[in-house]
């Protein structure tokens, strides 16, 4: 048993090291606070805890199945979510969760008996704590104190409700432990060329140019107000947060007035440039040109908290005071941090009501991202060559994927790059200054990391070149969807796209250009944002890893 401890302990420096981070140097915010400069002091803390009269007995990886009986160590992460995942999915049917900063997190079908350690944290909390440990710090008997919290797990044991559960929120995350430790380099933004790659010569109708300038210059008629959560922990109470909201606006009819962006990333993140990637797409999306509003919310104890998004702004030359800011645990718990994010929210409307819908108008479109996600035939190539040309001839700056099908096109490439394929790209996030066409290196093939992170940049339309199924939308970036007029496995799938098949690319691009107005206007939904179909998740690094 103590090989196998020892094996797992060094196995886990091991894995971590080879990505370059340190397991020892992975502290959490609350960590910090409180004197805990690095993870090697507070594991010395829990091994002091454990009761020396009952031994360790068995040594399990990851969500392996336990034994009827007898103390377990399970090999997991630090992250407090994807080990409780762990040891759920290993059988465990009852979570006590001690915490300090009062995390008010639950699992979704697992009762979470959240253990609070200071009587001062348990009264902000109350509501959101089961047990005061602090009653103990406080003078209270040690016996009585646990005979109340025994009595407390065998009422739960038997089916009364947690504070968790009461209050009907959870998260859940699987512990994240690839091993990809391919070679990537990102560019620094000062090698980046601002006027994109260079283009052929267009050879398009001069009223295509002009219809898709005046679509483009066209006023958005939506304003979204976001509540962007810094991590997994908080992203549930931000989610709850606007759809309250919601249901107070003024015109329920028009959608997604106010949004939530949950992700899974916060104290999962690792160091270097997946925190880097991290925060630059937080702060792409607090000033998105389709958003109004913007407001952070925390969890409070995560590694990426509000003060370190701060200091983060302020190099970028971002104004944290343009920008609201509410703490589920430093506000009081849920209740009253979904009260101070309404209460804001509220303020910031001249005249003190609900902001309505379509009446304000966002600038001019000037930025668009096009992908393929199927083998590209030689009309859409064409087609879609004749798109980038016409849009940055208009004023807009097309971002494309490195890894696009649409690269991979004869059609596509002759008909666009007049020096070849491009050969440097510029960086998830950045956000080009200049009309033309770039290359970003999106680190990603999965769709949903693939459009929030070029989202950042400071795209509003999503072009999608897909089939035979839909794919998952943005939770308010519009994205096109294109398919093909094909039978798939003999179902007919012309209702699922947006637009469809590509041949004569003159009338495919007026077709576009109608869906662009309507966009603007405000009457056309596409159908992933009509069907619910959208979520979003920040991308890792190459070489990231979930400690």
């Amino acid at each position: 048993i103590a090989d196998e401890f020892l094996e797992r302990v060094e196995r886990f420096k091991n894995w971590i090291g080879e990505h370059g981070y340190s397991a020892e140097g992975n502290p959490s915010y609350g960590n910090r606070i409180r004197g805990l400069y690095n993870i090697a002091l507070k594991s010395l803390g829990a091994g002091m805890k454990r009761a020396f009269d009952i031994p360790l007995e068995y040594v399990i990886d990851y969500s392996a199945r336990m034994h009827p009986s007898g103390l377990h160590f399970m090999d997991s992460p630090g992250n407090d979510i994807e080990s409780v995942c762990g040891q759920v999915a290993s059988g465990c049917n009852l979570i006590m969760f001690v915490t300090g900063s009062g995390s008010v997190t639950n699992f979704p079908f697992v009762p979470t008996v959240k253990i609070v350690t200071t009587t001062s944290r348990y009264e902000l909390l109350s509501t959101d704590m089961d047990v005061n440990a602090g009653s103990m710090l406080d003078g209270g008997n040690v016996g009585e104190v646990s005979g109340e919290f025994f009595e407390l797990v065998r009422r739960i044991a038997s089916g009364e409700r947690t504070a968790g559960e009461l209050a009907g929120h959870s998260q859940v995350q699987i512990w994240r432990n690839w091993s990809d430790l391919s070679e990537h380099v990102v560019v620094p933004a000062t090698q980046i060329r601002s006027s994109g790659v260079s283009l052929q010569h267009h050879d398009l109708a001069d009223n295509l140019v002009t219809e898709m300038k005046l679509a483009l210059d066209r006023p958005a008629t939506i304003r979204y107000r976001l509540i962007l959560p810094t991590s997994l922990c908080s992203g549930q109470v931000a989610n709850l947060a606007a759809s309250r909201l919601n249901e107070k606006v003024a015109q329920p009819t028009v959608e997604n007035c106010y949004v939530s962006l949950g992700h899974t990333e916060g104290c999962g993140v690792s160091s270097g440039s997946s925190e880097e990637l991290l925060l630059q797409i937080l702060c792409g999306y607090l000033s998105h040109p389709l958003v109004s509003e913007s407001l952070v919310l925390e969890h409070g104890c995560e590694k990426v908290h509000a003060g370190y998004l701060r200091q983060y702004m302020l190099k970028k030359r971002m104004d944290p005071s343009l920008y609201g800011w509410a703490s589920v645990q430093k506000d009081g718990g849920v209740e009253r941090v979904l009260g101070k994010i309404e209460e804001w929210f509220t303020v910031r409307e001249p005249n003190g009501g609900w902001v309505e819908k379509g009446e304000y108008g966002i600038g001019s479109m000037r930025m668009i991202a096009l992908f393929g996600c199927i083998d590209v035939n030689p009309h859409a190539g064409k087609a879609f060559a004749s798109l980038c040309q016409l849009m940055a001839a208009a004023g807009v700056a097309v971002i494309l994927p490195k890894d696009t099908s649409l690269l991979k096109s004869k059609e596509f490439v002759t008909g666009l790059f007049s020096g070849g394929p491009p050969s440097s790209f510029i960086p998830m996030g950045f956000r080009p200054t200049s009309s033309g066409v770039y290359i970003m290196d999106t680190q990603t093939d999965h769709i949903l990391e693939l459009i929030t992170g070029m989202g950042a940049s400071g795209v509003e339309l999503f072009i999608a070149y897909t089939g035979p199924n839909l794919l998952q939308g943005h939770p308010f970036i519009p994205m096109l969807q294109v398919g093909e007029r094909n039978n798939y496995d003999g179902i007919s799938r012309d209702e699922m796209f947006d637009l469809q098949g590509i041949r004569d690319h003159e009338l495919w691009i007026g077709a576009l250009i109608a869906k662009i107005n309507e966009i603007r206007a405000g009457t056309f939904s596409t159908t992933a944002i009509k069907k619910k179909y959208v979520d979003f998740q920040i991308p890792r690094s190459p070489s990231a890893v979930s400690m």
